[in-house]
Formats: structure tokens, C-alpha cells, sequence
């Protein structure tokens, strides 16, 4: 499916649409310049993908600089695909998104399409307030590093076993380095 023709170009679509998509990669390639060429581009990474030779570009590393509310500066990296990456991200998105939202819990909000952190708060607040329910913990969490899980320490979580031919493939493609001003590093290493 990832090489189908039209699914590839709806997958440009959507990545065309973000703003993103004006930020090249380590190639130096916008989606401007992506599309000068798009049926050539996308013949090519159509035919990589057939053939299992597509091989992921490392993401360009940037740091911006945030003031929150309470005026601290957090400096966030942001790991920038290439074009082509992107797009093969949102064909792979686009293709598993409805198999895994079979097994989501209605209740979990990060990351998901058309939830939010506030529709989380908002649901909590309502049980929170009315004698309906009593509840003793609300707890929030965050995964910082997905694909740096040791695979053959899940074994107790079902959803990650139903999936797990899909998980491992994705992060063997997905992890594969940050270049940082010219300086390459594989993904995990830590910078000197």
C-alpha cells in the first residue's frame, strides 16, 4: 500500500498543506523543490519503496528557543525530515493511524486526530466535580524516547505484541540519525 501511486501523491497532499513543509531537510529540498520534479520524485520514491531499498535520510537538528508563561526559556530540538521522509512518514501514518485507533482506549487523548490536551482536561474536570464518580489519581504521562524501547522487553503489553511486526519495522526505518550543523550522529548516541 505505502507504494501506491495514489496513496503516495495523497500523502505529498497532506504534507504539502503543513507549514512545515517550507523547511528542507539535510538535502537541502523544499516541498517547493520536491514538486518541480514531483512525478519524477515521486516515481522514485515509489520504486524504492517496491523494491525495500528506501532508506531514510538523518533529520536536520535545530534548537528554538520557547518563553513560557511563567517567563523560563526552554530550548526545544527539533529533529527536521527530509521531504521525502515526510512523506513516506505520512503514507505509513495514514496507513496504520485506523489500525491503531481500533485499540486506543476512548480515553486517551495524546497524539490522537482530532483530540487534544484540553479535551484530557476537560474530561477530568467534568468527573472531577460532579459525585458521580470519586476518583484517588490523575496521572499524566509522556514517552520522551518511543523507539529507544528495548522490543524484547514488551512482551506484557497486548497492544504492543498485536503490533509488533509494524512497530519493529517502523523503528529499524525511523531511527536513523540527526545531523547537527554537519555533525552526523546515529540516533541514541549522546553528543560529545
Amino acid at each position: 500500500m505505502l507504494y501506491n501511486w495514489d496513496w503516495l501523491s495523497e500523502a505529498q497532499r497532506h504534507v504539502r498543506q503543513n507549514t512545515g513543509s517550507k523547511t528542507a531537510g539535510v538535502d537541502g529540498i523544499t516541498m517547493r523543490g520536491f514538486e518541480e520534479r514531483l512525478e519524477a520524485n515521486l516515481q522514485t520514491l515509489q520504486e524504492a519503496l517496491r523494491a525495500g531499498t528506501f532508506e531514510p535520510l538523518p533529520v536536520r537538528r535545530r534548537t528554538i528557543q520557547e518563553v513560557k508563561r511563567n517567563g523560563k526559556i526552554k530550548h526545544r530540538r527539533l529533529g527536521i525530515p527530509t521531504i521525502q521522509d515526510r512523506i513516506v512518514q505520512e503514507a505509513m501514518r495514514m496507513a496504520l493511524e485506523p489500525i491503531y485507533e481500533a485499540d486506543f482506549s476512548k480515553h486517551s487523548y495524546g497524539f490522537r486526530p482530532n483530540r487534544c490536551t484540553m479535551d484530557a482536561v476537560t474530561y477530568i474536570g467534568k468527573r472531577l466535580v460532579t459525585n458521580q464518580h470519586t476518583y484517588g489519581w490523575v496521572i499524566e504521562g509522556d514517552i520522551m524516547t518511543p523507539f529507544q524501547v528495548g522490543l524484547a522487553n514488551i512482551g506484557s503489553n497486548g497492544f504492543l505484541m498485536r503490533h509488533i511486526d509494524r512497530i519493529s519495522w517502523a523503528s529499524t526505518k525511523l531511527g536513523k540519525g540527526i545531523d547537527t550543523i554537519g555533525i552526523f550522529m546515529i540516533t541514541g548516541q549522546r553528543h560529545k
